[in-house]
């Protein structure tokens, strides 16, 4: 299969998007599928630049358009890129905001059809609209209402023929929005390069936990998170099991980790910052970690990279960001080797036995994407 991704901006370990596209790509290439990728919007090309060209891994091709480029030059360079190239799919990896600084790319659409009539078109959505929240304020209401309307035209035009999402919440907002989505799970962008025994806890007394809880947080720490509960949670279990813990901020965590840093040194728990790291290096804390903390918000778990390359790594997942429920949609449940903070959330992640790695590795996501679009 001959397919070009098109996202808003490809600059490695700056753009989520632009990351997964890169690694769903080498997967596919190694699969045997002929791969490109064109970037439209691209906010980190050097000033001066209208794009840039190349091979990733000196076989996947791309172009880079930059974001200060007119537009219509974009349009034109992207037409005859694609013209040369000749794909049998275009995959749109939408992110509102990729493709405008205030999320309201209102002729997206517009711009995607000049680039060929005879294409096939797949979306994969991996953001929606703002305002989702039962608590959002009337200006992100109004916003994401225009949002919706904006991505409701932009199929109604492109008409894919296939539309994903990897988010429970996200599938839901798009089957009642009258689109026929699929779920396809997020696949980790840290390849699995160091796997620990994740069931070495086996035995049920207290002797088969470890002297040391070793807990981790890799990526954005959000500041709506539930820090005074975490530490609740932690400081009861240290007192009833006479354990100790300790914690590892990895990646970009933010300004907040600072908030995060004093909180926890008053509590006891040794902070250590480690910033950003080789993908190698990411993978062996990953393994070497009894439990990974995400900031997400529970509705949104299913979205995450980070909480996708935790659980790649056999990983329990405690999430501690905010919980909510979306205006007119069920709550979501969220899925295996996901807990959420409650009394003894501690327990039941050091108690884990559900492996569910598979799920996230790329070349599960790999081929259910080849499958989908193939059916």
């Amino acid at each position: 299969m001959k397919l070009t991704f098109i996202c808003g901006s490809l600059e490695s370990g700056r753009d989520g998007v632009g990351d997964y596209t890169a690694t769903l790509a080498r997967e596919l290439q190694k699969s045997g599928h002929i791969i490109s990728i064109l970037s439209l919007n691209d906010y980190y090309i050097e000033s001066g630049l209208k794009y840039k060209s190349g091979f990733i891994d000196a076989e996947i091709a791309f172009i880079r358009l930059s974001s200060t480029c007119k537009l219509s030059e974009r349009v034109k360079i992207a037409r005859e890129w694609l013209w040369e190239f000749q794909p049998q799919w275009l995959s749109l990896q939408f992110v509102p905001f990729s493709f405008h600084k205030k999320g309201l790319p209102v002729f997206l659409y517009r711009i995607l059809k000049q680039l060929g009539f005879h294409f096939r078109w797949h979306i994969m959505f991996h953001e929606l609209w703002v305002g989702m929240p039962i608590h959002a304020s009337k200006k992100h209401i109004f916003w994401g209402w225009i949002q919706r309307k904006i991505i409701k035209k932009m199929i109604l035009q492109l008409n894919p023929e296939v539309i994903h999402t990897q988010c429970q919440l996200y599938h839901q907002q798009l089957v009642r929005a009258g689109s026929a989505a699929r779920l396809l799970p997020l696949c980790s962008n840290i390849p699995v390069t160091s796997i620990a025994d994740r069931y070495r806890h086996n035995d049920e007394s207290l002797g088969s936990l470890p002297a040391s809880i070793k807990l981790i947080i890799f990526g954005t720490i959000h500041p709506q998170a539930l820090l005074t509960e975490l530490l609740s949670q932690l400081s009861a279990f240290k007192n009833l099991y006479c354990v100790n813990f300790e914690m590892c901020l990895v990646g970009n965590c933010g300004e907040h980790q600072y908030t995060w840093l004093s909180q926890f040194q008053k509590a006891g728990i040794p902070v250590h910052i480690l910033g950003q790291q080789t993908p190698e290096m990411i993978s062996h804390l990953l393994s070497n970690a009894d439990i990974g903390v995400s900031t997400s918000a529970v509705a949104m778990i299913g979205k995450s990279g980070t909480v996708a390359a935790m659980l790649a790594h056999k990983l329990p997942v405690l999430c501690v960001g905010e919980q909510w429920n979306a205006r007119g949609i069920p709550a979501v449940t969220h899925g295996k080797g996901i807990h959420i903070l409650h009394d003894d959330c501690i327990r039941a992640c050091i108690d884990e036995r559900v492996d569910v790695s598979s799920n996230y590795q790329v070349q599960n996501t790999a081929a259910l994407f080849i499958k989908d679009l193939r059916a």
